[in-house]
């Protein structure tokens, strides 16, 4: 299948001036999944995205070609005021806060769907970026 997003691959693999193995080598990845992303047999999940749009500097909205600028940095900026149902929801939830160890924050993500996964560590991202912390030297974006 032919999509806009496997357009979008395809032109940033071959502009990279690299091979598949080498790609999928540094994207710690099997070359024929890189492989079936390039040729649409199969689309990649909210984590992939995350990691090809990191890999090749673009955005998500650039890969499934929600825009057409190819090189584009976004930061997420988070709203100043946070809705009533999601203070309720720390309010309610203070004690995975508390969690010196992060056990219960770490159990939680795994029982929500990677999209909401990337939605949290946006926001989180942002909310630092926005308190000055270097998100870059940390994590790496």
């Amino acid at each position: 299948m032919n999509t806009i997003f496997t357009k979008n691959l395809q032109n940033l693999i071959e502009s990279s001036g690299k091979t598949q193995n080498q790609i999928s080598k540094e994207l710690n990845i099997a070359r024929q999944q890189l492989s079936n992303w390039k040729t649409g047999y199969i689309e990649p999940n909210l984590d992939n995205l995350i990691t090809i749009a990191q890999y090749f500097n673009v955005s998500i909205d650039y890969l499934l070609g929600r825009e057409t600028d190819f090189n584009v940095e976004h930061q997420y900026n988070p709203p100043t005021e946070l809705p009533n149902k999601a203070v309720a929801f720390a309010n309610e939830y203070s004690e995975l806060i508390d969690d010196g160890n992060f056990q219960n924050i770490a159990k939680l993500c795994r029982d929500i769907t990677p999209e909401l996964r990337a939605l949290a560590l946006g926001y989180l991202v942002g909310l630092l970026q926005n308190n000055g912390v270097n998100t870059k030297k940390i994590l790496g974006y």
